[in-house]
């Protein structure tokens, strides 16, 4: 084959010379034999290969964006995990990606707003928050406000009140074993809010509490077989809690003083007035004493430490 001079873009597979003859065959050659030659590529985006007959092909790299038809490339040509954040458009500050329509959509650029009040593209409102400072409402889907959670941890901290009866004289129990007395109290310290001491008698708030007190009690010798029984009470008449007993045997010769305790876990259900009550173990004619003994001067007699527990 020959490469006739000009500007096609193929070479013709015949070359004709004057005179000669056209036959057929000559004809289909100057067709099926032509092939392209540099005046059909443009050597960047389509080249000729080595081949023979060499044969266009598009070269590496030289397909550019203007030789893409618009929305022709889909999403099934795109290799999964292949667009990388840099190939993403780039967002004003402070936006995110997202649907916040209500329905199905398209993603949308969207401002970002935390803690607003429930505009468009709101990733957690105010109205979403629970102010509850005793989380009752147990939501779990539902956050707390700063207030809410300090609120609650600091109601579960425990709350303490001291009361005592420190007096230079004493308090003599009734001689019989059925009439209580009624422990003298002070408040030392008081931590519990809506708690209260008036009259000797102790008012609690709501709650649960434990309770733990310790006595002394004087008992005069006398041969007689003694001690003190002690209980805490509603001011209606209604029990509590039992203290543990305190006794002495009727071989002692002097004077001698026990220690009594009073503990256990109460709880009220609404504002709650208490009080702390002795009475004689048994009946007798000697002195049994809440405190020491006349003589042995003033000391702690007894004290009653109440603590609040959770909310």
């Amino acid at each position: 084959m020959t490469t006739p001079a000009g500007s096609g873009v193929t070479n013709k597979g015949t070359t004709y010379a004057d005179g000669s003859q056209v036959t057929s065959t000559n004809l289909n050659d100057i067709v099926d034999d032509a092939v392209f030659n540099n005046n059909a590529v443009d050597d960047s985006t389509i080249g000729l290969n080595s081949s023979t007959p060499k044969a266009l092909f598009v070269k590496n790299q030289g397909i550019d964006t203007a030789q893409l038809k618009d929305d022709a490339v889909t999403t099934v040509k795109i290799t999964n995990n292949n667009v990388t954040l840099a190939k993403v458009e780039q967002l004003d500050d402070q936006k995110v990606v997202g649907n916040f329509t209500g329905s199905t959509a398209n993603a949308s650029e969207t401002s970002l707003v935390i803690g607003g009040s429930g505009s468009d593209g709101l990733l957690f409102d105010n109205d979403d928050l629970l102010d509850n400072d005793d989380t009752a409402g147990g939501s779990a889907t539902r956050g707390a406000t700063q207030q809410s959670i300090k609120a609650y941890v600091d109601a579960i901290t425990q709350k303490e009140a001291l009361f005592y009866y420190n007096d230079s004289s004493v308090t003599t129990l009734n001689t019989d074993n059925t009439t209580f007395s009624q422990c003298p109290l002070t408040q030392f310290y008081n931590f519990i809010s809506g708690a209260s001491v008036s009259s000797n008698n102790i008012t609690l708030p709501a709650g649960t509490y434990i309770i733990d007190g310790s006595a002394n009690i004087a008992i005069t010798n006398n041969n007689e077989n003694n001690g003190a029984i002690n209980i805490l009470e509603k001011t209606d008449g209604t029990d509590l809690l039992r203290g543990m007993d305190v006794s002495t045997d009727n071989d002692f010769s002097t004077n001698s003083t026990r220690i009594t305790k009073i503990m256990g876990t109460v709880e009220f259900t609404e504002s709650t007035t208490i009080r702390w009550m002795f009475r004689r173990q048994g009946v007798g004619t000697r002195a049994v004493t809440l405190g020491r003994n006349l003589g042995q001067g003033a000391a702690p007699n007894a004290y009653l430490k109440i603590t609040k527990l959770g909310l």
